[in-house]
């Protein structure tokens, strides 16, 4: 499966999910939990694999 390879996303790429993150009202606490599951590298499964709710 693909490894998230959020380091290589570009710029705008960043500004725009903060920008989503404020419009969300996403928690800081919410994005800490984000990091410390990012970090532990996980792995994603290939196509939709998402809820769409």
């Amino acid at each position: 499966m693909p490894k998230l390879r959020w380091e290589r996303l570009p710029r705008e790429k960043w500004a725009h999910l903060r920008e989503r993150a404020k419009e969300r009202k996403i928690s800081e606490h919410d994005l800490f939990q984000l990091a410390e599951w990012k970090a532990q590298d996980p792995d994603v499964p290939d196509g939709d694999w998402y809820k769409d709710f």
